[in-house]
This record gives C-alpha cells, structure tokens and sequence, in this order.
C-alpha cells in the first residue's frame, strides 16, 4: 500500500508537470516608483517611500542610495511582500531624510525576474512635471491679468468720452443710455 502510494505521487507529479511547470517557473518584472509622503514617527522632515508592485514571485529586496552610497540602516532589507490577488505582489519601503540641494536618492530593488536591480531617483525640489504646470499656470495668469487691464482701460477710455447731442436729436440734454 505505501509502494502504492508513493508510486502515486510520483504519477501524479509527472503527469502535472506539463500543466503547473509554466507557472512555478514564471517571473514578473516589478514597477518601481519613488514618492514623498507624510512623515510618521521620525523627526526627519520628509520620509520617503519605495512603492514596488506587480511582481512575481514575491522574494524582492530593496536597498536606499544617497548619491550612489548605500544607506546603511536600509542596506539589503528582504520586505515581506503583500498579494494583490492577481498572483502579483506588492511592498513599500520608507526612508526618514533631511534632503540637502542636489542630493539624490534612489531606490534600489533586486528581484529575480530582473537581471539588473531596479532603479528610481528622487531629488528635492520640483518634478519636471511639476515645473511645467508651474510655468503654464503663470503664464496663463499673466495673460489673463493682462486681458483684464486692457479692459478696464478700454471700458474707462469710453467712459470718459462725454455725450455730444447731435442737433435734432430727441434725446433729453445730459441724459446718456448705458
């Protein structure tokens, strides 16, 4: 009976191997985005955060760098990493940081289904993105402040005009239609 049984599993195990071998061996490279959130419990005045996601299997390692030099309290930390119910997964990392001009910080995140670490950059100030809109949103005020004045100067232009009767009008002396 126990032969039986172990004859079983081996058949068993051959027979499936062709269905489930697929799956066992697939790898899903991670995305990786880097933002500043809310600090909590640190006196540091930015916390950053490592968000890793869509990754399979779920083993992941993420290292911080300032400037290129690893950070050491972050160095090589395994994360446990949460299902997102589509045989993905998902972590964050968060790093408490005084950023100083021109420092740069990047999110390192090695997993087996990438043959070279992931890399995401964050540096103080604002985003491309974030100067563009910038720009635009100044340029369009500008403009709209300029639209204005030149409305009030018109519109105060024609008021200051008097109102000259033509003869033989029958419009009362002094008295104007606006």
């Amino acid at each position: 009976l126990l032969q039986r049984l172990r004859n079983g599993l081996q058949d068993c195990a051959m027979h499936t191997q062709p269905f489930w071998g697929s799956l066992t061996h697939r790898t899903r490279l991670p995305s990786v985005k880097v933002a500043p959130v809310t600090p909590f419990n640190t006196r540091e005045p930015v916390m950053l955060a490592c968000y890793v996601w869509g990754f399979y299997p779920a083993d992941v390692i993420i290292t911080w760098r300032k400037n290129g030099q690893l950070i050491l309290p972050h160095s090589s930390a395994q994360k446990t990493s949460q299902p997102n119910g589509d045989w993905t997964y998902q972590t964050v990392s968060h790093l408490a940081l005084t950023p100083s001009f021109g420092d740069t910080y990047t999110c390192v995140v090695e997993h087996i289904g990438a043959p070279l670490p992931i890399l995401a950059d964050w540096t103080p100030g604002l985003s491309l993105m974030q100067t563009v809109k910038v720009s635009v949103s100044t340029v369009t005020l500008g403009l709209g402040l300029i639209i204005f004045f030149l409305g009030l100067i018109s519109w105060r232009r024609a008021r200051s005009f008097s109102y000259t009767s033509i003869p033989g009008s029958n419009y009362p002396e002094g008295q104007h239609t606006f």
